[in-house]
């Protein structure tokens, strides 16, 4: 219960402070621009700009969007990892996604997004499965759970108006990172 309450909570936290970076309409500019992935300045060694993109967003429908699937995969991570693990793994992958955009796009480019921890946070329910797959069928659980998080990657990250290489770029470091906590965990 505690576990379950605990998870409920960071996610509220998460949910607010990504609202809380969206809101206040002189201040939104300021902070979006301080915060945003730019390519340009992370060329120029400003390395951190790829974790605060990740609680960024342009509108609320940006947001809604973001939060929608977020909840439930976020939420489901936390059930399999724990609230605290799966927070800062999913924060980490979606960090790593932006780093990916960085390491793929030769032009200059500014975004901002929590999609990238969202597809973290898939990544992490399909490495989770992995570790089911020693209590049956291993090739069935293992195409359950990967080959659905990659159809759900295709299905939600591929819009044309998104960053899709931080959408796969969060879900293969969401996965890692969850074989890695996994292999940790015992």
């Amino acid at each position: 219960l505690l576990r379950c309450c605990v998870g409920a909570w960071g996610l509220r936290g998460w949910a607010w402070l990504s609202a809380l970076l969206w809101l206040g309409p002189g201040a939104r500019s300021d902070v979006k621009r301080a915060g945003e992935m730019n390519s340009g300045l992370v060329r120029h060694g400003e390395w951190g700009r790829c974790f605060p993109a990740v609680t960024l967003h342009a509108d609320v429908s940006h947001l809604m969007a973001n939060a929608t699937p977020g909840l439930v995969f976020l939420g489901l991570a936390m059930g399999s990892y724990g609230a605290g693990h799966a927070l800062l793994l999913s924060f980490l992958g979606g960090a790593l996604g932006n780093v990916a955009t960085f390491a793929l796009h030769d032009a200059a480019f500014r975004n901002v997004g929590a999609s990238g921890m969202v597809m973290a946070s898939l990544g992490l329910l399909a490495a989770h499965s992995l570790s089911q797959a020693r209590h049956e069928k291993p090739a069935l659980w293992i195409g359950r759970g990967v080959i659905a998080g990659c159809l759900l990657v295709v299905f939600l990250g591929f819009s044309p108006k998104s960053d899709v290489v931080a959408h796969v770029g969060g879900f293969v470091a969401g996965g890692l990172l969850g074989i890695v906590a996994l292999k940790f965990r015992g």
